[in-house]
């Protein structure tokens, strides 16, 4: 990553999952139904990714 700082996530099995737009409802129902929880954790767009929480906010878009 830019800076020489990386980063490390572990997570049990393969939580993700992508959602249409046109879906999001029904799949929030979905889970609410089977009692699973979800939560968005990103969305697609724009023209550089970025990456916002704890303390930081960072844009990667090169100057």
């Amino acid at each position: 990553m830019r800076g020489g700082t990386g980063s490390r996530i572990t997570l049990d099995d393969d939580p993700f999952v992508a959602i249409r737009p046109d879906a999001e409802a029904a799949f929030a129902e979905l889970c609410t139904r089977h009692g699973v929880p979800a939560t968005e954790v990103g969305t697609v767009g724009g023209t550089s990714p970025s990456a916002h929480g704890g303390r930081t906010s960072r844009n990667t878009s090169a100057p």
